[in-house]
């Protein structure tokens, strides 16, 4: 009797993971790493492991609506998903070496910047003229080592704190790349794919990744993944900003001060 309680806690964190994961072209785990953290109770690397197992398949489900409607750029995917799957191994295998408070720290302060961006903007004075189309994106030197460094620092981001990157990925690809915002939300989602599986073998390796967890947000962030992906190519870009925004700048403080003990 006790699993039913345990399944029916986990099953709504993979759910609203994956609608936001889908929505906003995010892997999940900037909002389910720190759910799983203090709502389940699991160690801070048990939660970035087993969050990081699910990204992929619920990455490739939320992409799969944006490569219908054309908003998903492969060949920017995969200029950015070398460096990022490399930089995902090297994070991983250095993360069982970092205290677990200061990686769910790191990430509170990372989700309240780009928070406080999505919902007022500072960032648009950097962003170039985006186009309305996939069609005319060019990949020239200049965008190849942008996306290259993108890729670095996203495959970093994504094996110390559990995350897809694509929370990095999306301002970035808007601002230097000048991509419509759901052409960014696409594109991110497939190199979030491309990093998450590296990541999950070595935190597996560790032993940070518990199927019990696993499988349950799995069958709430796969339907998610979809429907959050279907909605958001419907709706408004700056409606997509402000709730974004909004939703990780509530998250960022809630769990920076769970940690703290404040």
């Amino acid at each position: 009797m006790q699993a039913i309680p345990a399944l029916l806690d986990i099953v709504p964190i993979g759910l609203v993971s994956g609608l936001l994961a889908g929505a906003f072209g995010v892997g999940g785990g900037i909002i389910a790493v720190p759910l799983v953290r203090h709502l389940l109770g699991c160690s801070a690397h048990v939660a970035i492991g087993s969050t990081l197992a699910i990204i992929l398949p619920t990455a490739i489900v939320g992409a799969v609506n944006y490569l219908k409607q054309g908003k998903l750029i492969t060949r920017l995917a995969m200029a950015c998903g070398a460096p990022a799957v490399l930089g995902t191994i090297v994070a991983s295998y250095a993360s069982h070496f970092v205290e677990g408070q200061h990686l769910m720290l790191v990430l509170a302060a990372l989700m309240f910047i780009v928070g406080l961006d999505f919902v007022f903007g500072f960032g648009n004075k950097l962003k170039a003229a985006a186009a309305d189309e996939t069609a005319g994106f060019q990949m020239d030197r200049r965008k190849t080592i942008a996306a290259s460094i993108i890729g670095t620092v996203v495959g970093l981001c994504s094996g110390l704190l559990g995350i897809g990157g694509g929370f990095i990925m999306v301002p970035s690809f808007c601002y230097f790349l000048g991509l419509p915002l759901k052409v960014a939300f696409g594109t991110s989602l497939l190199v979030v794919a491309m990093v998450a599986l590296p990541g999950t073998v070595v935190h597996a390796h560790h032993g940070h990744v518990q199927l019990s967890l696993v499988l349950p947000l799995l069958a709430g962030s796969l339907p998610g993944a979809w429907l959050g992906s279907y909605f958001s190519l419907k709706a408004k870009d700056r409606i997509l900003r402000i709730v974004f925004g909004s939703i990780l700048l509530v998250l960022a403080i809630a769990f920076a001060n769970k940690e703290l003990n404040l």
